[in-house]
């Protein structure tokens, strides 16, 4: 099983992209719209995969993400982003960020993170 923890609040990207999560077999999709609960919940290590939405309900995903990783530094994480690949990855470098996330997910998008998820944890070769 692959617990995912989604942070942000509840908007359309959101909404898709539990769903999606959901879809696939094998992931359990838990959601937080608070950053202190979502800084509670992650210090846990509970979750293989945590998903920031792009605006927090204090910070910009970005600037979460650096807070969630130097709290725990072996948090997988994803971001959702409208940013270009090579401004996302100038914004998160050295943070260790699996993979953006559009803002309009589509099924490859899920798909391909879980893919690269799964070969991180050794579950796919």
């Amino acid at each position: 099983m692959i617990d995912v923890l989604l942070i942000g609040g509840k908007n359309a990207t959101l909404t898709e992209l539990s769903r999606l999560l959901n879809l696939q077999e094998g992931v359990a999709v838990t959601e937080v719209s608070s950053e202190e609960k979502a800084m509670e919940i992650a210090s846990r290590n509970e979750h293989q995969l945590v998903i920031v939405d792009e605006k927090t309900n204090k910070n910009s995903g970005i600037e979460f993400t650096k807070q969630l990783i130097a709290t725990n530094p072996l948090l997988n994480c994803a971001i959702v982003s409208s940013l270009g690949e090579e401004d996302f990855h100038e914004s998160t470098e050295g943070l260790g960020v699996l993979s953006s996330i559009p803002k309009t997910p589509a099924p490859e998008d899920v798909e391909r993170l879980l893919t690269l998820l799964k070969r991180i944890l050794g579950l796919l070769k």
